[in-house]
């Protein structure tokens, strides 16, 4: 998720700096020290570059980077809805969370959290059936970034209020950020935390220490040191990490294997998430073994390309994680780019069932890396194909549009002063889908998935189906669909997931079954149920996706 920090420089917002496992290097700033260009660059439509945070070999850095067409005109920048930095009414402590509550044993007990391709993770402040759709990119505090120096306090209750619409349910922080030991005077994550409690959000902290303090201290230092975080009513996990490399093979993610089995030592295991994303298959053979952002000597082993699968078990055999986290942009350069976009789902469900644990996405909103924007069906095809294939967590890359990129990107829901781009309204739909369909998916094992038409990327020969459950047959008469062939626990029903399998063309596909059924289709956000159904025929928009339920 973390691909901008491979090509911009991290930033000084309100912290003394820290070295992060990436080789982020946040500068030393007050928050409104100057920075190496100024918001007068916005208005003459200058793009102004910023440091690397590795080489330019690095798979995100080889991307040339260029201006854009950001959500608004220049003038929106200056003019228009300039978040409130005092809260509207009330304190902050009115907002504040009671620390954490004894938790219902059925959070951890029930079976199926664990159970190969049954595997969920959810937060304890939303149901168990609710799906995490999550972002990157919090509102942040003043910061000084490497395009100017950002002076005014985005974390404010109106900036929740309007992230919490967006449907997005989980966020994480990533400029109100913890430096280590001793960080508990930084207001910026109290307030997050506040703010996002205040709108029934889940809040993830970036805590740059803890990976390293866990190997050092062990259990301890959870309880000593980030309690005073960690007990809040919002608190969700934390982020520890993002996109690392193996290490050594012999002993591959040894610093994560010792710091979550620290952490399964605190009240947290299974509860809160000590969260770590990890790096696409078509990232570099060195960033793969060493991180993002990282260098060194030529690697002796390959994990790219069709070698990412033992890149995937490594971590989940050796870490024993909550669940599974990967970045794929299949829109780089100005253009698709999809091989191995199927294999990678493919090799996320096999690993993460195989441990026992479910797999979460990331989904790209805009281009980091071209002048160009996305379609709404480029945003949905992405979202609709992973939950087809069974991913139980759905996250946008990014929800504030990073402060280091130029405010011509058209990668977030919001630009840098929280002003809604184009983007904000097709999230907006595509999240109420994910909300509704994910009621009935959270609950359900992925089989397989049918194929009707072409498809961008090869399917997988060992994913692929004719017929399950209650389908008989399939046919589609325009267009190219995977449908998502799911086990509903405990309710001896079929559950398809329908997704277009074109960005640019919709489809019409058509279920039958052995019998007739009662048939319920979630599609729209919108419940539709019919009895005594022995077919059914799908009208599916370009890139999006409909659940049906049978029996």
């Amino acid at each position: 998720m973390l691909a901008f920090t491979m090509v911009f420089g991290m930033v000084g917002c309100n912290n003394k700096g820290v070295n992060a496992d990436k080789g982020d290097n946040l500068s030393s700033g007050g928050g409104s020290s100057s920075g190496s260009g100024s918001l007068s660059d916005y208005e003459s439509g200058n793009t102004v570059g910023g440091n690397t945070g590795g080489s330019t070999g690095d798979y995100e850095t080889e991307d040339k980077v260029n201006g854009g067409t950001s959500g608004g005109n220049t003038g929106d920048y200056e003019t228009e809805n300039t978040p409130t930095t005092t809260p509207p009414s009330g304190s902050l402590d009115d907002y504040v969370g009671g620390e954490l509550a004894d938790l219902p044993s059925s959070l951890i007990d029930d079976e199926y959290r664990t159970k190969d391709g049954y595997s969920y993770f959810y937060h304890h402040q939303h149901s168990p059936t609710t799906m995490p759709i999550a972002a990157w990119v919090a509102p942040p505090p003043p910061c000084n970034t490497s395009i100017g120096n950002f002076t005014t306090n985005q974390i404010t209750l109106e900036n929740y209020k309007t992230l919490a619409e967006s449907g997005i349910n989980t966020i994480y922080g990533l400029y109100d950020i913890i430096l280590g030991p001793n960080s508990a005077s930084n207001p910026n994550v109290s307030n997050a935390l506040r703010w996002a409690n205040a709108t029934d959000l889940v809040y993830y902290v970036r805590d740059t220490g803890l990976l390293n303090n866990l190997n050092q201290s062990g259990a301890s230092v959870i309880e000593n040191e980030c309690s005073w975080y960690m007990n809040q009513a919002a608190y969700g996990g934390t982020l520890t990490s993002d996109e690392p490399g193996i290490g050594n093979p012999e002993t591959p993610f040894n610093k994560y294997k010792v710091a979550r089995e620290a952490w399964n030592q605190t009240k947290y295991k299974g509860i809160k998430n000590m969260y770590v994303n990890h790096l696409p298959s078509y990232a570099s053979k060195n960033q793969l073994y060493y991180g993002a952002g990282m260098t060194g000597s030529e690697p002796s082993i390959d994990f790219t390309g069709k070698n990412w699968g033992n890149f995937v078990k490594a971590y989940v055999e050796t870490v024993k994680p909550d669940m599974y986290s990967y970045d794929f942009y299949p829109f780089r350069e100005g253009k698709a780019q999809f091989a191995d976009y199927y294999f990678s789902l493919s090799t996320a469900r096999r690993e993460a069932a195989a441990g026992n644990i479910p797999f979460w996405v990331f989904c790209q909103v805009g281009y980091f890396d071209h002048v160009s924007t996305l379609s709404e069906a480029q945003m949905r095809i992405q979202v609709s194909t992973a939950l087809a294939y069974g991913a139980k967590g759905v996250q946008w890359f990014c929800y504030w549009l990073p402060l280091e990129f130029s405010p011509k990107y058209t990668a977030g829901l919001v630009d840098h002063f929280g002003v809604k781009t184009l983007y904000y309204p097709m999230v907006q739909k595509i999240n109420k889908q994910v909300k509704a369909a994910g009621e009935i998916l959270m609950q359900c094992k992925n089989m397989g998935v049918i194929q009707i038409g072409n498809s961008y990327d090869t399917i997988p020969t060992g994913d692929l189906l004719t017929t399950y459950g209650a389908v008989t047959s399939t046919s589609g008469s325009t267009g190219d669909a995977i449908i998502g062939c799911f086990e509903y626990r405990n309710t001896g029903k079929s559950v398809y997931y329908v997704a277009s399998n074109n960005f640019d063309v919709g489809t019409t596909v058509k279920l039958t079954f052995d019998k007739a059924y009662n048939v319920s289709v979630i599609q729209n956000a919108t419940e539709t149920k019919a009895s005594n159904q022995s077919s059914i025929e799908l009208q599916i928009a370009a890139g999006d996706g409909a659940l049906v339920v049978v029996g």
